[in-house]
């Protein structure tokens, strides 16, 4: 019986060292707690920190996307208004250009037209001044046909008409 009073002692022995122990180690345990909570502030101060300037960064970042889009507009608005003054420019040049041409169309018509009367009046000259020509030509070559038709007349009359040779 002996043993089994030892060993009910050796397990409150043990028991009381477990306690003193476990007295220490919650102790320890409460410290390292405290150590913790303590960088968890420190923790929680920085990342207050951060959060500060990070929605610093934001503010300047939402500041920064709204001149670059109000330069972009500027930009966009140059742009617009070149090609505006670009093609009002072109409808002038247009406008000029068919303005030109009309005057040009209109004094090359008269002008050929002038050409064209004068043209017509040297030809119906030259046309008459050639059939009059023609004319004389002609009625000179005829009389100068008949004149020679007549001769050949006059030399065959006078001229014995050969005989035929009979051939051998």
């Amino acid at each position: 019986m002996k043993k089994r009073d030892d060993g009910k002692l050796a397990e409150g022995v043990r028991m009381a060292e477990t306690l003193d122990t476990l007295g220490t180690k919650v102790d320890d345990l409460s410290a390292r707690v405290d150590g913790l909570s303590t960088r968890v502030d420190g923790l929680s101060t920085r990342v207050d920190g951060l959060s500060t300037r990070v929605d610093g960064l934001s503010a300047s970042v939402d500041k920064r996307f709204e001149q670059v889009d109000k330069r972009f507009e500027d930009v966009d608005k140059r742009i617009e208004d070149g090609f505006t003054a670009v093609a009002e420019q072109f409808a002038e040049q247009r406008a000029y250009t068919e303005f030109a041409y009309a005057r040009l169309e209109k004094a090359m018509t008269g002008r050929l037209l002038e050409f064209e009367k004068a043209m017509t009046g040297r030809m119906l000259g030259l046309e008459n001044a050639m059939t009059g020509r023609h004319e004389r030509l002609e009625n000179t070559m005829t009389g100068r046909f008949d004149r020679l038709d007549s001769k050949l007349d006059q030399a065959l009359a006078i001229l014995p008409v050969p005989r035929k040779r009979k051939r051998q």
